[in-house]
């Protein structure tokens, strides 16, 4: 048997039993990861990709399955994804996963809730189907290793339709030969550029993956034909993505043998702003406080200190390729700018992501004493860290290293239930108004909900 096909009986066999085959603690993580991502697709909605996604992209159906999430649009449950995977990532602020070395619950969740609203599916399956879908792109992630994502393409995206196709075949209830067709027909169109960061293609790049996936389950339950053993061999998806010749032949983990949704599971943001800036956040908010929350035009200058060979040239680091952002979007990727912008305002918000915040007099000096740096002598593993220092102009100094950002579950400080609540209210509160805490219920209880129709058309918006 392929190691597809492997994979495909045993996603198969799990949505068989949606309610007993996902242990509770898998459960927990993936109900939490619901309750963030709808909140974050929520606070996305009024992003200007996202109005425009919407009226280029969707269909309007007066009568249709499924809800276009902060509005009073209907539409297909495949434009649905679209246009909610969109606001899921427009804002940055959705999860991440070390083994798919992105975003999967921006694509997994809008994917999963308009299928599921269509078909009226329930709760537990949709809990079920999410942690099937995580579970296979962060399997597949494994093998494929980073080169993809050094050679230009966007994992979320790349590996998101994967897993949109895994969880919407599971909620499906598809065969394990539909399930494995399912995918074959979504791995041909696999993609996404990293050169769209910091512009409205990279959300675009979530709400295209949750589509094709979702698609690619709908057409494999009806006889549409892909191919088979996609994972296996020449030409494969790992081959095609994957420069390195052994790559394909990585150990696989057992799936289900830990489930991925627990470890390394998800990171849970506190900045809606590239991850990889998010350790330089904390440690200079920290810093901050140290020094008596100085004024700006105290502040002499900053360095922020990054592993060996993070750091290229221009100053860009990994994905955060804007050092002097020009826009709001660009800033989400700018060290310099997010790290300048924390210590300007003593905290860095949605509201930091604006084009006028970015071109505030103040932060744009702050930022030009803002030093990006590599550090030769310090190891990128094990014991990776970031390090902020601050000097003011009376030279007094202080430092803080952070090795993992709040958030992160392998710190062992994953975000408690109340903050990512309180995340959820202040991102659909806006939207939700008094409707916010009854929505906030019942994501917390899907895994208690007859049917998931009854809570997604709750996140409908005014007309």
């Amino acid at each position: 048997m392929t190691r597809t096909r492997e994979l495909a009986s045993w996603a198969a066999g799990i949505a068989g039993r949606p309610e007993g085959a996902v242990p509770e603690e898998a459960r927990r993580y993936a109900r939490a990861a619901f309750v963030d991502t709808v909140g974050v697709m929520l606070a996305g909605v009024a992003e200007p990709a996202c109005r425009l996604v919407r009226g280029v992209a969707l269909t309007p159906v007066a009568a249709g399955p499924a809800t276009v999430a902060g509005t009073a649009l209907r539409s297909s449950a495949a434009d649905a994804a679209l246009a909610n995977a969109t606001a899921a990532h427009a804002l940055d602020f959705d999860d991440t996963h070390q083994s798919v070395r992105g975003h999967p619950s921006a694509v997994l969740v809008p994917a999963l809730l308009a299928i599921g609203e269509e078909r009226h599916a329930s709760g537990p399956a949709a809990v079920t189907a999410y942690a099937v879908g995580l579970e296979v792109a962060g399997l597949v992630g494994v093998a494929l290793g980073g080169s993809h994502a050094a050679r230009g393409f966007h994992s979320s995206s790349v590996l998101g339709v994967l897993g949109a196709a895994a969880g919407c075949a599971a909620l499906l209830g598809l065969d394990a030969e539909r399930t494995e067709r399912a995918w074959g027909i979504a791995a041909s169109g696999a993609s996404g550029l990293r050169r769209a960061f910091g512009t409205m293609t990279k959300p675009l790049h979530a709400g295209e993956a949750a589509r094709r996936g979702l698609l690619a389950a709908v057409l494999a339950e009806r006889g549409f034909t892909g191919p088979v053993d996609v994972l296996d061999g020449a030409q494969s998806f790992l081959d095609a993505y994957t420069p390195d010749a052994g790559a394909s032949a990585l150990a696989w983990g057992r799936a289900g043998d830990g489930w991925q949704v627990v470890s390394p599971g998800l990171a849970v943001k506190k900045y809606a702003c590239c991850n990889r800036g998010h350790r330089a956040l904390d440690a200079a908010l920290f810093v901050r406080e140290e020094l008596g929350r100085p004024p700006a035009d105290q502040i002499a200058g900053v360095e922020v200190w990054m592993p060996a060979g993070q750091v290229g040239a221009a100053g860009e680091v990994g994905p955060m390729i804007h050092p002097d952002p020009a826009t709001g979007l660009e800033a989400k990727f700018s060290m310099p700018y997010v790290v300048a912008c924390a210590l300007f305002d003593g905290r860095l918000g949605t509201d930091a992501f604006s084009d006028e915040a970015v071109r505030r007099p103040g932060v744009r000096e702050l930022m030009r004493r803002v030093r990006v740096a590599s550090d030769p002598a310090r190891p990128t593993e094990p014991g990776d860290h970031v390090e902020v220092v601050v000097e003011l102009r009376d030279r007094s100094r202080a430092r803080c290293r952070v090795e993992h950002p709040r958030g992160d579950p392998r710190t062992g400080a994953r975000l408690g239930e109340d903050e990512v609540a309180a995340k959820f209210r202040d991102c659909a509160r806006p939207v939700l108004a008094d409707r916010t805490d009854a929505v906030l219920d019942g994501l917390g209880r899907l895994d208690e909900l007859a049917d998931v129709a009854d809570l997604v058309r709750g996140l409908a918006g005014a007309p």
